[in-house]
């Protein structure tokens, strides 16, 4: 990971979200950080002839003078990251995809909350969006959480075509930098799967391809993915949590889209989002 994006809309969530980006790239050996603001917020979600507040050039300016606020907080934890400030008119989504389209971004970082009920829905929207369309990782970063050294990583998995989806590169690479202990969870109540030859194949190609990072595996009956998956990083002192969004079936599909939404918007534990292999190498 060399680049990452972070989404700035003056909140004291993003505020929090870009340090811990700035530190947690520090441990990951990124160098470079472009801080996005869009100044199009309400574009595409309300149906108004004009906005609240005109678009001008004093606008630009307040916003330009924030972000210069912001990079010089950032440079003060790490003077040796390159910290860009990027400023438009395209809603927050348009605007990543524009940054992206001409940059090698390797991860996107988001505060999890807004500063006021408006802003928390369309952060909560775009977020959401960003979980079923991006490519590139998602860091969601939960207002109250500062950043401290990673010792214990969780990746959620649910032994299901682990060779073909696992991205193994980024997971070893995340363990090796932060030297981190990596846990892997599966939560399902249905423990008669737990036995299933299908399911046990899953379990030893998994350990071939985690095998030199001496992961942990653990088993969780829970009817809710996502509270197993929190309970358990909570129990278990979890700084981080990996979770893969795969695409199954149309039913399983819609299943695994909603959890990665919940756990990126009700998370109280950084949550990475990532594609599988096939999609992302």
């Amino acid at each position: 990971m060399r680049t990452f994006l972070v989404a700035i809309d003056f909140s004291e969530s993003a505020l929090n979200a870009a340090k811990y980006a700035t530190a947690f790239a520090s441990r990951v050996e990124a160098s470079r950080i472009i801080l996005y603001h869009s100044l199009d917020a309400l574009h595409g979600y309300f149906d108004i002839a004009q906005l609240p507040e005109a678009i001008n050039e004093s606008t630009v300016d307040e916003a330009a003078h924030k972000l210069a606020e912001i990079k010089l907080c950032l440079l003060a934890i790490d003077p040796s990251i390159e910290i860009v400030c990027e400023i438009d008119h395209w809603n927050l989504i348009e605007g990543i995809n524009r940054i992206q389209a001409r940059e090698a971004i390797d991860l996107i970082v988001v505060g999890r909350t807004g500063k006021s009920r408006l802003s928390r829905l369309l952060l909560g929207s775009n977020t959401a969006r960003l979980c079923a369309t991006c490519d590139t990782p998602l860091l969601v970063i939960p207002a109250s959480i500062s950043f401290k050294p990673i010792k214990r990583m969780a990746l959620a998995c649910d032994f299901k075509e682990v060779t073909a989806t696992i991205p193994v590169n980024i997971i070893k690479g995340l363990t090796n930098k932060l030297g981190a202990e990596l846990l892997v969870v599966n939560v399902d109540y249905r423990e008669e799967e737990y036995y299933d030859p299908h399911m046990i194949t899953q379990q030893y190609a998994l350990h071939a391809l985690l095998d030199n990072l001496k992961a942990t595996y653990f088993y969780v009956d829970n009817k809710s993915e996502r509270q197993g998956i929190l309970k358990f990083a909570r129990e278990q002192e979890v700084q981080l949590i990996l979770l893969i969004k795969k695409q199954h079936a149309l039913g399983e599909s819609f299943l695994h889209r909603s959890v990665s939404k919940e756990m990126a918007l009700y998370t109280t534990i950084p949550v990475l989002l990532i594609k599988p292999t096939e999609t992302k190498q």
